[in-house]
C-alpha cells in the first residue's frame, strides 16, 4: 500500500522491503519458479544521474564500510557498475522500450528463456536473473532483469537490475556492469531512501567522541547528511554581547586572558556573513545576514588530516559546489572534533571560492549551533557547564569545554600534503623519473614497443568531474594565466575522449568506453611523431601504434 502511494510528496515514505525480498534468505535453484516478463511490468528510471549528483553520497559510504574500501574506491567501483547508458526502461506486458542516455529510443518484444543465478563466495545463490530474449534488431538481443525475487509476486517493485546484451547471456554474466533502476516517480530522497534501505542502512545518529589525536586510519569517510538540519551562527549573539557572561566565566576559570581579550578571540574566529544554514542530504541553504539565501547541491571529496602545531589534529570534510548556476560557495570544508559518523552539537564550517589553501583555518572558524539554541544554550556550551570531554593536548591534560583553544596553529604544508581522500596513500610523482624540462632533439629518442606501455590505466577525467582535481585546475589556471572557469573548460575539452579504461598486453590494446563498449586488437608500432613548444623545443614525443 505505501509503494502503491509513493509519490514526489515528501511525506510519503519509500518502504524499501515492500516488495517481499531477503538478500540473506538461502535457497536453490530447485527453489526458483518461472516467471513471466510481465511481472516486470512497470516504468523505471536509472538511480546513476542521482549518483553522479551526490544524492547517493551515504550509500557510497555504507558500501565503502562494508566493503571495506576507501570512499574514493568505491565511488569508482559503483560508477563502473551502474554507468549502463540507458537513462529509463519500461515494461509492458512482454515488450520492453529503452530510453538511452543520448535520447534514442528502442522497443521490441521479448520471450522468457529461463534464469541464471550468481553465487557468493560460499557457493549460495546471492541472485537470480531472469533471462529474455528478442529477434528484433531494434533492440538489445539478450536481456536479464533481477528484482531479487526467485518466485512470482503480486507486490510492486521498488528497485529492478537491468542487464543486456546483443552478444550473448555468458557475455551480460561475466560484465561487471550491474545497473541499478527504481520505479520512474520516484523522487531524490525517495531514490536515496531505496538506496540505502537496499542493505539495511541505519541513518541513526548517535553521540560520538570528540577527539584531537587519534590514529589516522580511525578516520572515517562522512557525507553531508551527517550534519543535517537547521544551524545558526552565534557570531550575531556575541556582537550583540548576549555571550559576554562566557568570556567572563572563561577569564575567570582560565586566567590566561580577560574578558575582553576572550570576545575579541572569538569575534574573530566566529566571524562571518552566514546567519544560518539548513542542510537536507546533499542539499545547503545559505542564508546571509543581509537575509538573502542561497541554495546548492554538493558533492563529497573526502576528507584531509589538519595537523595543528601542538601535535594535535582534526579530520576535515571537504565539499564541492556542482550546481553550476549557483552562487553559494564554490567549495567548505566541516569540522566538528569527531573522525566518524556521529550526532555532533556544534561544527566549524569554512568556505572559499578559490581554493583550499585560501581558507585561514587558524585564525577563523565560523561556527553553528542547532537552530534552537538561545544564548543562554550557547554560553553554557563555551563556559564547559553543558559538557566537556577529554583531550590530550602537549600543554596541558584539562578538559576541553569547546573555548577553540586547541592549537589551531599548524604547519600548512603538512596540512595540504594530506589533501586527498585517502590521506594514508601518497603517489609519488616522481616516481616514473621522467622531467618534463629536459631539452632533446629527435636523434635521441629511440624507438619503442607498445609491450614497454604493459598495464591498466583510467581516465583521470571522472575524478576531474568529482571535482577531486580542483586543486590541479587551479594550478594549471595559474600556470597558464586563465582564469578557474577558463581553465576548467579547456580541460574538459582536452580530457573528455569517451575512453573510460584501456590495457596494453605485450601487442594487444583493450578499450573499454564511457557506454561500456569493449574493443580489442592488436598493433605494430609505426614510428614516432614530437610537438614542439613555442621555442621550437620538443616537448613530447608521441609513439605510433597502427592495427589492421
Amino acid at each position: 500500500d505505501a509503494n502503491a502511494n509513493a509519490n514526489t510528496n515528501a511525506n510519503t515514505k519509500v518502504q524499501s522491503s515492500s516488495h517481499n525480498h531477503d538478500h540473506s534468505t538461502t535457497f536453490t535453484e530447485a527453489d526458483i519458479k518461472p516467471r513471466k516478463l510481465a511481472e516486470f511490468n512497470g516504468d523505471y528510471q536509472s538511480v546513476y544521474p542521482y549518483f553522479l549528483d551526490g544524492v547517493l553520497a551515504d550509500y557510497v559510504v555504507q558500501q565503502a564500510e562494508k566493503k571495506n574500501t576507501t570512499y574514493a574506491e568505491q565511488k569508482e567501483i559503483i560508477n563502473e557498475k551502474w554507468n549502463c547508458g540507458v537513462s529509463y526502461f519500461s515494461v509492458k506486458d512482454n515488450t520492453i522500450s529503452f530510453i538511452y542516455e543520448d535520447g534514442r529510443k528502442e522497443s521490441a518484444e521479448y520471450v522468457p528463456t529461463g534464469f541464471a543465478t550468481k553465487k557468493n563466495e560460499k557457493g549460495e545463490i546471492s541472485s537470480t536473473r531472469y533471462k529474455f530474449e528478442t529477434k528484433s534488431k531494434k533492440a538489445p538481443k539478450y536481456v536479464m532483469l533481477n528484482d531479487h525475487c526467485h518466485e512470482p509476486s503480486t507486490e510492486e517493485i521498488t528497485h529492478v537490475h537491468l542487464h543486456f546484451s546483443n552478444i550473448s547471456y555468458d557475455d551480460i554474466m561475466n560484465s561487471k556492469l550491474i545497473s541499478f533502476f527504481v520505479q520512474k516517480r520516484y523522487n531524490a530522497d525517495e531514490t536515496r531512501e531505496v538506496l540505502l534501505g537496499h542493505d539495511g542502512y541505519d541513518e541513526t545518529l548517535y553521540p560520538g567522541e570528540e577527539v584531537s589525536t587519534f590514529n589516522d586510519e580511525d578516520v572515517r569517510d562522512r557525507t553531508l547528511s551527517n550534519w543535517n538540519g537547521e544551524w545558526i551562527s552565534p557570531y550575531k549573539y556575541l556582537l550583540e554581547g548576549k555571550l559576554d557572561e562566557a568570556f567572563e566565566a572563561k577569564a575567570k576559570s582560565k586566567g590566561d586572558k580577560t574578558a575582553a581579550e576572550y570576545k575579541e578571540y572569538y569575534k574573530k574566529g566566529y566571524e562571518t556573513d552566514i546567519d544560518s544554514i539548513a542542510i537536507k542530504n546533499n542539499e545547503i541553504t545559505f542564508t546571509y545576514d543581509n537575509g538573502k539565501s542561497i541554495k546548492a547541491k554538493y558533492q563529497y571529496l573526502g576528507y584531509y588530516i589538519q595537523h595543528w602545531k601542538s601535535g594535535t589534529k582534526a579530520a576535515m570534510y571537504r565539499f564541492e559546489n556542482i550546481d553550476k548556476k549557483s552562487k553559494a560557495p564554490r567549495l567548505f570544508e566541516i569540522n566538528d572534533h569527531m573522525i566518524k559518523r556521529s550526532k555532533p552539537e556544534h561544527f566549524h564550517l569554512r568556505t572559499t571560492n578559490t581554493k583550499w589553501e585560501d581558507i585561514d583555518a587558524e585564525n577563523n572558524w565560523p561556527t553553528f549551533f542547532p537552530k534552537s539554541s538561545t544564548p543562554e544554550d550557547i554560553v553554557a556550551e563555551l563556559s564547559g557547564v553543558a559538557h566537556s570531554h577529554k583531550t590530550e593536548e602537549k600543554e596541558n591534560a584539562t578538559t576541553h569545554d569547546h573555548d577553540h583553544d586547541h592549537d589551531h596553529d599548524h604547519n600548512q604544508a603538512d596540512a595540504n600534503a594530506n589533501a586527498n581522500t585517502n590521506a594514508n596513500t601518497k603517489v609519488q610523482s616522481s616516481s616514473h623519473n621522467h622531467d618534463h624540462s629536459t631539452t632533446f632533439t629527435e636523434a635521441d629518442i629511440k624507438p619503442r614497443k607498445l609491450a614497454e606501455f604493459n598495464g591498466d590505466y583510467q581516465s583521470v577525467y571522472p575524478y576531474f568531474l568529482d571535482g577531486v582535481l580542483a586543486d590541479y585546475v587551479v594550478q594549471q589556471a595559474e600556470k597558464k594565466n586563465t582564469t578557474y572557469a577558463e581553465q576548467k573548460e579547456i580541460i574538459n575539452e582536452k580530457w573528455n575522449c569517451g575512453v573510460s579504461y584501456f590495457s596494453v598486453k605485450d601487442n594487444t590494446i583493450s578499450f573499454i568506453y564511457e557506454d561500456g563498449r569493449k574493443e580489442s586488437a592488436e598493433y605494430v608500432p609505426t614510428g614516432f611523431a614530437t610537438k614542439k613548444n613555442e621555442k621550437g623545443e620538443i616537448s613530447s614525443t608521441r609513439y605510433k601504434f597502427e592495427t589492421k
